[in-house]
């Protein structure tokens, strides 16, 4: 009879073709692995270096070391500055910007101008974004006051949960103060704004639902049908746009997605793990073991991709670029913790886990390549390469043993398995649409620089003909 913990015989994932192969993997291999991984935990760049330093009550300050960028021009920094109207948006990003460069806010909801602009939370956080509505507004406006203190909170109507700015903003502020110290901690367990959260958690929850519905099921085991979920998603993504001709600077904005999640890596999962029982927790903990460094945490996944910021000029403070990404992206890093925060959801958390894992490699291993094409080598930053690695062995665990462990000793969560799952390559698939889309017409992706107005944000950017727009 086969261990739990032997994977010879088992066929390896690719998801381009859809599930069809498993890696032989040792032990010994596993050992091998890990001491390919190891290099020193601080070097000397030729790149530029940001570093950010801040107390509450400031914006922090920025310095910059060094003058050159790998992999672009002089000219192509003037391209890029003239697209963008005179500003490099990526230097708005590192640096924090002046009262000069930041627009006035105005909206059917709020006023807000440069002397009303949000005050820095404490250490962990450089400082609060911008609101984008009423929800973030109030969630905002919580975090400054005492907890306790009565305060009216606004219906939340949304249409479209899952892209709305102002919901995903508000829903990941409130998530925050499970993890850093985004505002003061007494309003984490407050019962009057755990209310409002349940809220957002209500309208998020209700549309994934309505856009996952579970079909009948077609084959005879769960991993079976999580193959066939997974394989059933379109494998056209960033990482491979990136791969084949993306710039520089789609790679830095892609980074800058991806940082709202990577830089808490894994994190909402060590939430789930305590709702795990036997074999599944343990094969949940040796998922987080290989994402958290075996241990070392020079070498753990947020480290490291700490560290490809700093290789691509951007800022790797935790939280620095929460106010610039959209709703879409906010979106993949609440359903994180929506599910690891709630014992009810602990099979979509493996769910999700699981088809995380299984699309990972592939992707990791294209945006590695990609970094390679602009001239950041790996040795300057291993993050893509570190992750496609270890994903090859936790994709096996989480399909071979975390979900199959689960759903032996819980049958009734086998649906939330799939829920889970389907969850999150939808959230994937919305992502690189609206990413894709906007490089497509020569936009960011970003707020709040892109050509349209994003949860009624009011933006400027780049118009299909090439001139700027002004969404005042």
């Amino acid at each position: 009879m086969r261990r739990d913990d032997d994977f010879t015989g088992l066929p390896a994932l690719n998801r381009t073709n859809g599930v069809k192969r498993l890696k032989r993997l040792g032990d010994n291999e596993i050992r091998l692995m890990a001491k390919n991984d190891t290099r020193k935990a601080s070097r000397s760049r030729g790149s530029k270096v940001v570093s950010t330093t801040g107390t509450a009550g400031s914006e922090g300050n920025v310095s910059v070391t060094a003058s050159t960028t790998r992999g672009e021009s002089s000219a192509t920094r003037h391209d890029r500055r003239a697209a963008w109207g005179g500003l490099d948006w990526y230097e708005f990003l590192v640096g924090r910007p002046s009262e000069t460069t930041m627009p006035s806010v105005t909206t059917s909801w709020s006023t807000m101008d440069t002397e009303s602009k949000p005050s820095a939370a404490l250490a962990d956080w450089p400082s609060l974004p911008w609101p984008r509505g009423p929800l973030s507004e109030y969630v905002i406006a919580t975090f400054r006051s005492k907890s306790g203190s009565p305060r009216l909170m606004p219906p939340v109507n949304v249409g479209n949960a899952i892209g709305d700015d102002d919901l995903q903003l508000a829903l990941f502020l409130c998530y925050e103060l499970h993890y850093r110290d985004v505002a003061s901690a007494e309003w984490e367990w407050d019962p009057a704004f755990l209310s409002f959260r349940a809220e957002l958690e209500r309208s998020f929850y209700e549309e994934l639902r309505e856009l996952t519905a579970t079909p009948p099921a077609r084959h005879p085991t769960l991993v079976q049908e999580l193959d066939a979920v997974v394989s059933a998603y379109p494998s056209t993504s960033i990482s491979d746009f990136l791969c084949r001709r993306g710039t520089i600077d789609e790679l830095r904005e892609y980074c800058i997605h991806l940082s709202v999640s990577k830089l808490k890596y894994s994190d909402a999962q060590a939430f789930g793990v305590a709702r795990l029982q036997g074999a599944a927790k343990a094969a949940m903990v040796q998922i987080q073991f290989g994402d958290h460094g075996g241990g070392s945490s020079a070498h753990s996944a947020t480290s490291l991709f700490g560290e490809m910021l700093t290789s691509l000029r951007l800022d790797p403070s935790y939280g620095a670029y929460v106010g610039h990404v959209p709703g879409v992206s906010l979106a993949s890093a609440n359903l994180e913790s929506f599910f690891g925060l709630h014992r009810r959801w602990r099979g979509a958390m493996v769910g999700q886990v699981a088809a995380m894992k299984m699309t990972s490699v592939e992707s990791m291993e294209r945006c590695g390549k990609a970094m390679e094409h602009v001239g950041i080598h790996e040795d300057e930053a291993q993050y893509f390469q570190t992750r496609s690695r270890i994903d090859a062995l936790n994709a096996l665990i989480a399909r071979n043993r975390l979900v199959g462990a689960l759903v032996h000793a819980e049958p009734e969560v086998a649906g939330d398995v799939l829920f889970g799952a389907r969850s999150h390559l939808l959230l994937e698939e919305r992502q690189s649409d609206n990413v894709l889309s906007a490089w497509s017409r020569g936009n960011s992706s970003l707020v709040p620089w892109g050509a349209t107005s994003l949860g009624g944000v009011p933006c400027t950017g780049v118009d299909d003909t090439g001139g700027r727009v002004d969404a005042h």
